[in-house]
């Protein structure tokens, strides 16, 4: 799969036919391929492991899309990434967007 940044794709989630996330930076750390994510009405950064991320997406919408801010979010997960305190999830983008939701929702 051939994921660039400013990529919009739909995503699986149980049949809606509105779920899509863009693509907002690629990255390598420690063999590890990290894809940071927007998840419309969800969440503006999320790191999510690749392979998880390939997993969960059904369709590329569109590509060279410009980038929603996110380097606010960014940075934040970065400097707690690099001290040990921030990690990456590794779950379906489907599950991700529920779980943020319920959060959000209690």
């Amino acid at each position: 799969m051939n994921l660039k940044e400013g990529q919009i794709w739909q995503y699986e989630n149980d049949g809606a036919s509105n779920a899509y996330l863009t693509i907002l930076k690629i990255e390598e750390r420690g063999g590890q391929k990290i894809i940071h994510i927007s998840i419309d009405g969800v969440a503006s950064h999320l790191p999510v492991e690749m392979e998880f991320l390939e997993n969960s997406l059904i369709e590329l919408v569109s590509s060279d899309n410009p980038l929603p801010d996110f380097e606010e979010g960014y940075d934040l997960w970065n400097t707690e990434f690099e001290k040990g305190n921030a990690g990456i999830f590794s779950m379906p983008v489907k599950d991700i967007a529920a779980m943020l939701t319920d959060m959000f929702l209690k």
